[in-house]
């Protein structure tokens, strides 16, 4: 699959790359009640309520921020992985952690950043693209954010009056703004880029923000949507609609974003597949998922919404997740791939739970119970679903938190 040689030019790249940083792994408690998980590419990370990190999946870069001894197959080769959770280096507490494509930050609740994992685009924000590393790096600058959100090689972050920083590659205008005075290589060449916070151009303020792979959305103050990067203009960019939202999320590539109103409804933009190999643009935002009339009532209304790579999840206010788009590797969770592996219909995820949030990655998706619990399912090549094994799973599997645990 396309993702898979993706993944092995990532490999045949990281070879190339200097020597990472390895730390021991700190030692698991028995048990744990997580507030939030964070679902990237190809790993994952949980934040647990006294603020401990921990993260699972590929490690190929230090994403995990602790060395790891697990290896996955992709394809032929062997690569880094963690198919349990562990723990990020350090005695650090965090308030939220942000998950890119094979890097991962974390901020502290004095609103310092840090981060860790790869850095070859100036994406870990600590002044160079030297280090590669499996230890949280602080963020240089001695800014403080409210906010984190990472993309597939960029960073961008809220202060607390709301001004918007990014940092990392910029070849695309991901950081919403052209000064990028630093320069990263890639296999085509050198291309702009920012190994420290720089300000989002337009002098808007911002109440929440979300990255795709190469684009990024936020939300106004006053409730606009705005994004800039891949498929947008290098700076921030009205949506057209005129909707206001009380919260957003991007994903994927294509311009994709979704905005949640006061009513709970989510309108979502940008090109979505809705059909194999039919894609569908769309400009203004337009009411995401094809909900019956006999499904309109507040019992499904959305508490929040998150999207993935190609599938969109959202949690209504009485705790069910409804999942809907691809399902090529049962990223809906609704037990089944489907007739075909695509749903434009949002579907209960399977296991009568009751979820406080939900996150989209590549292909899996992870949501933490009301009870503290992370579940994960879809893709696991590389452990992402952090129960144990390999195996990929269509409906939620509980991550295998100690030595003993079992897998679902």
């Amino acid at each position: 699959m396309l993702r898979y040689r993706i993944l092995a030019v990532v490999i045949a790249a990281a070879a190339r790359v200097g020597a990472t940083h390895v730390v021991a792994a700190q030692e698991r408690p028995a048990t744990a009640v997580f507030v939030s998980v964070a679902a990237g590419e190809y790993h994952s990370c949980g934040l647990t309520r006294d603020g401990a990190a921990y993260c699972w999946g590929l490690n190929m870069h230090g994403e995990l921020g602790a060395a790891s001894t697990d290896q996955c197959s992709v394809g032929r080769q062997k690569v880094p992985c963690a198919r349990r959770p562990i723990a990020v280096t350090g005695e650090l507490r965090f308030t939220a952690v942000a998950v890119g494509s094979f890097h991962t930050c974390g901020l502290t609740a004095q609103g310092e950043a840090y981060c860790w994992g790869e850095n070859a685009a100036g994406q870990l924000g600590s002044g160079d693209t030297v280090h590669t590393s499996t230890t949280p790096l602080p963020v240089a600058g001695g800014k403080h954010f409210t906010m984190l959100t990472g993309g597939s090689r960029q960073t961008c972050a809220l202060e607390s009056g709301g001004a918007a920083y990014c940092w990392g590659l910029n070849d695309l205008g991901q950081l919403g703004s052209d000064s990028t005075p630093d320069f990263c290589p890639t296999p085509t060449g050198r291309v702009p880029c920012r190994w420290t916070p720089v300000a989002v151009a337009g002098g808007e303020t911002y109440k929440s923000i979300s990255a795709g792979l190469e684009h990024i959305c936020a939300l106004s103050e006053n409730e606009a949507a705005y994004c800039w990067g891949r498929g947008y203009e290098r700076q921030p960019t009205a949506i057209p609609g005129g909707y206001t939202f009380v919260a957003i999320s991007a994903g994927g590539e294509y311009r994709r974003g979704c905005g949640l109103t006061t009513s709970g409804i989510p309108y979502c933009w940008g090109l979505f597949i809705i059909a194999p190999r039919v894609a569908w643009p769309v400009v203004n935002p337009r009411r995401g998922g094809s909900w019956t009339t006999s499904a309109d009532t507040t019992a499904w209304r959305f508490a929040s919404v998150n999207m993935g790579a190609d599938h969109f999840c959202g949690v209504t206010m009485s705790g069910v997740a409804y999942c809907w788009g691809a399902n090529d590797e049962g990223q809906l969770g609704v037990g089944d791939l489907l007739n075909e592996p695509l749903s434009i219909d949002p579907l209960a995820v399977a296991g009568n739970l009751k979820f406080s949030m939900v996150s989209g990655g590549f292909s899996h998706t992870c949501g933490v119970t009301t009870d503290g619990l992370i579940y994960c399912w879809g893709e696991n090549n590389v452990g992402q679903l952090g129960d144990g094994s390999t195996d990929s799973r269509n409906k939620p599997s509980a991550i295998a938190w100690w030595s003993g645990a079992a897998t679902p």
